[in-house]
């Protein structure tokens, strides 16, 4: 028997979805819509010895029953579940999160959803096996017990964020770790001291960086798209249709600037290392590597202002180092004199405000600042 995928169809789009039913002799496809065609597609493939396959992940209702939801519609209810009778819950022991991919069929006369006919795989494995296998709340976790020691012998080197790494939050082999910091900080450099440290001292390890952004830009569903494809350890690339395969487990170092929050999931597979925000004196020596030769006394003027602006209560976004970088630049470029600086209770907007303030409120509240010290001058 010939068998097609559901997502082929959920994939494509409405014109294409038409032309497919006019082929099969659909009657009136142009006129339905998208459910309703694919429901038609469906009931005529059915008549034609195909089987539709669908997959999504469970979702078990309080009555027994429950539904496959996809991936498309962020695992929401949607017109395209996949009902789930009570026995095969109970004959499999489904629960909300597993990955069950089986037969379906279409909804029969009074239905709303198709329905799952057969249990085929469940979370990409055998139903038989896996009813013999230990719930997942039950496991005894293994924990790394293999160090990756990140320090290394290099006496020409002053950085020693891989000796406080060993120190504050250890690294070993099978772990997962979330490296969390403000925009322009040294997250980068952080993980390519990371990266030469395993190089360095494991040489058996097989290093492979994989560039994914940060994960507050990514989508929704990401977290958990990448933890079942770092379990599988494989992930489809759907614009050349290949399945790429990792040969051995890899090491995921994933930055966040903690914008949004993460899955608890998704956090309970991370060993979290959180990078504060810089003091003046490290964010002055990330002054003088983006601006060598830069005047020094401008520089800690600079730095004394930028410190004094993120303290002011109730600032809704307090300025990043990425913007006290812009800022300083914009202040070298316009000749501001160091003295310039100087806080003045009667002006207290800063120079050039408008490359640290990125709120509306924020440029009030200073204002506001400014209003108060003029009144009570």
């Amino acid at each position: 028997m010939q068998e097609m995928k559901l997502t082929e169809f959920k994939n494509k789009k409405p014109p294409e979805l038409i032309a497919y039913a006019e082929s099969l002799e659909v009657e009136n496809a142009s006129v339905m819509r998208k459910q309703e065609l694919m429901f038609a597609i469906l009931k005529r493939l059915a008549t034609q010895d195909i089987e539709i396959i669908g997959d999504g992940v469970v979702e078990v209702l309080q009555d027994g029953f429950g539904f496959l939801r996809s991936a498309n519609a962020n695992y929401l209810p949607g017109p395209d579940d996949i009902y789930i009778s009570p026995s095969q819950i109970r004959r499999f022991s489904l629960k909300t999160g597993d990955t069950v991919e089986g037969p379906i069929r279409s909804p029969k006369e009074g239905e709303r959803y198709f329905a799952l006919l057969k249990v085929n795989t469940i979370n990409f494995d055998d139903p038989e096996k896996i009813r013999h296998k230990i719930h997942f709340d039950n496991l005894t976790p293994l924990y790394p017990t293999s160090r990756l020691k990140m320090e290394m012998e290099v006496p020409t080197s002053k950085d020693i964020s891989a000796r406080v790494i060993d120190l504050v939050a250890p690294l070993g082999k099978g772990q997962r770790a979330l490296i969390v910091a403000q925009p322009r900080t040294g997250k980068t450099v952080l993980l390519q001291n990371i990266a030469h440290s395993i190089t360095t001292n494991h040489p058996e390890c097989y290093l492979i960086v994989l560039l994914i952004d940060e994960i507050d830009k990514a989508d929704i569903e990401f977290p958990n798209d990448l933890l079942q494809e770092m379990d599988r350890m494989e992930f489809f690339v759907y614009e050349t249709g290949e399945t790429i395969r990792a040969t051995v487990r890899p090491i995921v170092i994933i930055t966040s600037n903690n914008e949004k929050e993460l899955p608890d999931a998704f956090l309970r597979r991370c060993f979290f290392h959180y990078i504060r925000f810089p003091d003046v004196e490290t964010l002055h020596k990330i002054v003088d590597v983006h601006y060598p030769g830069i005047k020094q006394n401008l520089v800690r003027a600079a730095l004394t202002q930028f410190y004094e602006i993120r303290d002011v209560p109730g600032l809704k976004k307090k300025p990043s180092t990425s913007e006290a970088l812009d800022w300083i630049r914009l202040l070298v470029a316009d000749d501001i004199a160091p003295e310039d600086l100087r806080a003045d209770p009667k002006n207290a907007l800063p120079k050039l405000h408008g490359a640290l303030l990125k709120n509306e409120q924020d440029v009030h509240l200073f204002e506001r600042l400014a209003f108060m010290a003029r009144r009570q001058g």
